[in-house]
């Protein structure tokens, strides 16, 4: 059995069509931006994990917790 990006769309709803990122580097303003929309962070935490990790990015492990 395999699990595909549909099926994961599918459980946790959200859209797989389009583009989901830009070709260029997220500004750190835009990776707080989608996080609290995307990933339903309240801005204080997503603010400290992108200071934890630098620039505009997630560590897996956080990730995999929400």
């Amino acid at each position: 059995m395999t699990i595909t990006l549909d099926n994961v769309a599918c459980l946790i709803g959200i859209s797989v069509t389009g583009r989901l990122l830009p070709d260029r580097e997220l500004t750190r303003e835009e990776g707080l931006e989608m996080m609290q929309a995307n990933l339903l962070f309240i801005e204080e935490d997503a603010a400290k994990e992108l200071t934890k990790q630098g620039g505009s990015r997630v560590s897996f492990g956080v990730l995999k917790r929400r």
